[in-house]
Order: structure tokens, then sequence, then C-alpha cells
């Protein structure tokens, strides 16, 4: 991709290596058996299993492209939290906590600039409701927001002041 200053951009390339470095820090700390899901925002992958290994998360991000809008709030919603988190709530079967990385090179798009922070406090408002504490939920869902730039990347807890982490490649 080519910038308004004709400058060459790799934000696409820097998110994937991101995410490949994320997944490969959670499946060393997953229990044999478990994996990782793996969902884009604006596609679906060949393979939507809730236990992908590291190379079949690696193969994904190789076979996407980046493309389209960025409905962040509303993909948390229907494509990560409705089937991990509200569907095991309704069957009384949510029994292990939920990272959620949100990687992207800007803000949200094709929704309220908002939607993102009110999803995350519906969660919250939900994981409440069946029984967990307040003080709790974010021992249930946990999201990471990520903006990738072209040579850098900021990561931020929803919540807290300032970023937690920051980086260049």
């Amino acid at each position: 991709m080519i910038n308004a200053n004709g400058r060459r951009e790799e934000r696409w390339e820097n998110q994937k290596r991101l995410a490949l470095r994320i997944a490969r820090t959670t499946t060393q700390i997953l229990p044999d058996g478990d994996g990782v899901a793996l969902r884009f925002i604006n596609q679906r992958t060949a393979n939507e299993s809730a236990r992908l290994s590291l190379e079949e998360i690696g193969a994904a991000l190789e076979a996407a492209r980046a493309n389209g809008n960025t409905p962040i709030g509303t993909t948390l919603r229907d494509r990560i939290l409705q089937p991990f988190v509200y569907e095991p709530l309704a069957f009384k079967n949510l029994r292990k906590p939920l990272l959620v990385s949100i990687l992207t090179d800007g803000g949200p798009s094709e929704e309220s600039k908002d939607m993102l922070a009110q999803v995350i406090v519906q969660c919250g408002d939900e994981l409440e409701r069946n029984g967990y504490p307040r003080d709790c939920t974010s021992l249930f869902v946990r999201v990471l927001f990520c903006i990738v730039t072209d040579m850098n990347y900021r990561c931020q807890v929803p919540g807290r002041s300032g970023w937690i982490v920051q980086g260049s490649r």
C-alpha cells in the first residue's frame, strides 16, 4: 500500500507479524488440546475453529488480505462474544477466560465511534447478570486493542489510561 506521501506502508504485514507473535505466546501457555481462534473483521477464513494450532494460524494469516471498512465493535459482538461468551453463558458452560486481541491500522468505521466501548461494557453487564461479580469480569473477558502503523504498534487494555505496550519492528 502506498500512503499519501508516496511512501510504501507495510501495515498489513506488521499486523500479521504481531498477530503471529501473540498466537505464538498464547499457544505455548494453553493446556494440551486447546488452541486459539482467529477471526478477521472483514472476511471469513477457511478454518474458523476455536482450536487452531500455531501453524494453522500462520496459514490463515498468509491467506488473508487487507480490505474494507472496520466495524470493530460490531464484529467483536457478533463473531467473538456471541459464540465464545454469550452462548456458553446461556448454557451455563463458560469455563475459561477469553483474551481478545484486536489488531487494526486505525479506528472503527461504519459504526458509531463508541460502539467498541459499548460492546465491552455490555459484555461486562451480561457476565454480571449471569452471576459473575463485576470486579472479576475482566478475568473472564480481556480485550487488548492494538493499532499497528507502518513502523510501530501500540496496545491498550480499554479502561486503562495510556498505552501498556509499545514497540517497533
